[in-house]
């Protein structure tokens, strides 16, 4: 099929005098002719690198190419470096395939030219459909094993593993960790296969460091990437993938939606691994209860690593212990319950909560004075302490939705 549809790319470049350019639907470069002095930055990133990165391609969807039925053009764009194309969707029963791209910055292809584009598109999507089904069938094949190997049931990621195994993609180094990234904002404009193209090209395009492997899957509307080792992957380093990964998603997305990212718990054994992708998962759930930017990981998450785990249906103001309404009644301002949770946090330690909340020790032991005297409540009771600290997570978890 290949060399079949680069031949018909090749022989309408020489007649057009342009360059030819067949992306897959993910609009990374497949197949591309001769070029002709008509290239701009972006296709000669695409040539070298066989992606043109999230900025343009997100500037090319919001124009809505993957909706097409029929040619259209994309007008330039100064900020990606970007001349004016002209955009024709390969499609099989209605089924994309990918896009012949043909750059015309002065729009000067007649229609006779754009027709001979359309039927190159026609012929040859006959061509690409069989070898893209195949690709697509063992692609989404791994994807599922990849994901299981990744859950919770023993048995399934037993079978994961010899699968994987048996395609090569296993064994993998000594140290692992798994991060998710996950969209956010999403309006009602946002359509699913535009999502699940900003997710795949952010995993993608993540870069590897020296002998590190790299796995990576779209389960839903959650990207998964496995990094793996032979030695070991730190915070820092991971926080630098995750920073990664948003910056390419926001790029793709064009600021239709946001993101943000969980990362787990380094790992030594890949039988492991599911244990850091659980971590992940809940440490992204818990990004905006944090509301320390939008990355976080497992070990920042304390005790709400273990409310996290709770169905969300069940975390409702009923789990809020009645003495925290009792002070937000009596304080609406908020100051006691930020120091009784700057107080929880600290351990009872009346030196440490003073210093965190920049008072004096004497304003600490009034305010703590004045919150037991309207729950009726002992702080130095172990187990009241404990009901209230959680109490005030639950909170904030209700309060970050």
């Amino acid at each position: 099929m290949t060399s079949e549809v680069q031949q018909k790319i090749d022989a309408l470049g020489r007649r057009l005098g342009r360059s030819v350019v067949l992306n897959d639907p993910d609009i990374r470069l497949v197949l591309a002719s001769e070029h002709f002095g008509d290239e701009d930055p972006v296709r000669v990133r695409a040539m070298l690198h066989r992606d043109a990165g999230g900025g343009p391609i997100g500037y090319l969807l919001s124009h809505g190419i993957t909706q097409w039925t029929r040619a259209g053009r994309v007008p330039a764009s100064a900020e990606h470096e970007l001349l004016s194309r002209l955009v024709v969707p390969v499609r099989r029963h209605g089924e994309l395939l990918g896009f012949l791209v043909v750059i015309d910055a002065d729009e000067s292809l007649s229609d006779d030219d754009v027709a001979l584009v359309e039927q190159l598109a026609q012929d040859a999507a006959g061509l690409i459909v069989a070898e893209r089904h195949a690709q697509d069938e063992r692609a989404r094949a791994q994807e599922q094993h990849l994901t299981a190997w990744l859950g919770t049931d023993a048995g399934e990621r037993s079978a994961a593993e010899r699968a994987l195994t048996d395609r090569g993609v296993l064994p993998l180094p000594r140290h692992l960790r798994v991060l998710v990234l996950e969209p956010v904002g999403l309006a009602g404009g946002v359509e699913d296969d535009q999502v699940d193209l900003a997710l795949r090209h952010a995993l993608e395009a993540a870069p590897r460091a020296g002998r590190e492997s790299v796995l990576h899957a779209v389960a839903g509307r959650r990207g998964i990437l496995v990094l793996a080792s032979p030695v070991e992957i730190d915070d820092a380093a991971a926080e630098a993938r995750a920073d990664a990964l948003m910056a390419d998603l926001d790029a793709f997305a064009a600021g239709r939606f946001g993101a943000r990212v969980g990362v787990g718990a380094e790992v030594l054994d890949p039988d492991r691994a599911w244990t850091s992708y659980r971590q992940a998962v809940l440490a992204c759930r818990a990004v905006p209860a944090l509301g320390a930017g939008r990355t976080a990981r497992w070990d920042q998450l304390g005790p709400l690593g273990l409310l996290l785990r709770i169905p969300p249906d069940e975390l409702d103001e009923t789990a809020v212990p009645p003495a925290i309404g009792q002070l937000e009644a009596a304080d609406p301002h908020g100051r006691l319950l930020e120091t009784l949770e700057v107080f929880l946090d600290r351990g009872g330690s009346g030196s440490a909560a003073a210093e965190r909340l920049h008072v004096h020790r004497t304003t600490l032991y009034y305010r703590l004075d004045r919150i037991r005297e309207i729950t009726g409540l002992d702080l130095d009771d172990g187990r009241v302490r404990l009901e209230l600290h959680l109490g005030l997570l639950v909170r904030r978890l209700l309060a970050a939705g």
